[in-house]
């Protein structure tokens, strides 16, 4: 339970401090960067509530609608823990599944915002502009938010952890 506390809360850091960058500049996807390690390291049960909760922060930070975030990066999270329980992660799954993953929620996103028009609903060629820079961004970063977190989280990050849930 204090290994999901502390990831919570670096992610919290992280998001409030990427609010703090003009929204023109090119940045990661914080929650998709912590995301992608951790439910391929720990699986679906733990990528969903690790997805689903960096939904809800990333909403209350932006001010975005934090239902449908928390539903996009829970489902992202599930199938990410669902393929690490398949495969050994690695520096290609870990690239792989930072390109699934970002493609995944420019594609619910896209299709969210035409089915439940919202007030803050990302535009299609807005979503369209943020993805390659994300992507490219995040598949470069990807593997040193792994080391950090080894860092962070010490033995028991290589290890599958247990988290009561």
């Amino acid at each position: 339970m204090l290994s999901l506390m502390k990831i919570l809360l670096l992610l919290g850091v992280l998001l409030t401090l990427e609010s703090a960058f003009p929204s023109n500049w090119w940045r990661p996807d914080m929650v998709l960067l912590l995301l992608v390690p951790c439910a391929l390291r720990f699986g679906r049960r733990r990528g969903a509530v690790l997805g689903f909760a960096g939904g809800i922060m990333l909403g209350a930070v932006s001010g975005a609608f934090m239902g449908i975030l928390a539903g996009v990066y829970g489902v992202i999270g599930y199938l990410l823990g669902w393929w690490g329980e398949r495969e050994v992660p690695g520096w290609f799954v870990f690239w792989l599944g930072t390109v699934f993953a970002i493609s995944a929620a420019e594609l619910m996103l896209a299709a969210m915002s035409r089915v439940l028009p919202w007030e803050m609903a990302p535009s299609v060629l807005s979503l369209r502009a943020w993805m390659l820079p994300v992507l490219l961004i995040n598949s470069l970063l990807v593997w040193p938010a792994d080391r950090l977190l080894q860092m962070l989280l010490g033995k028991s990050y290589l290890k599958k952890l247990r988290w009561r849930l």
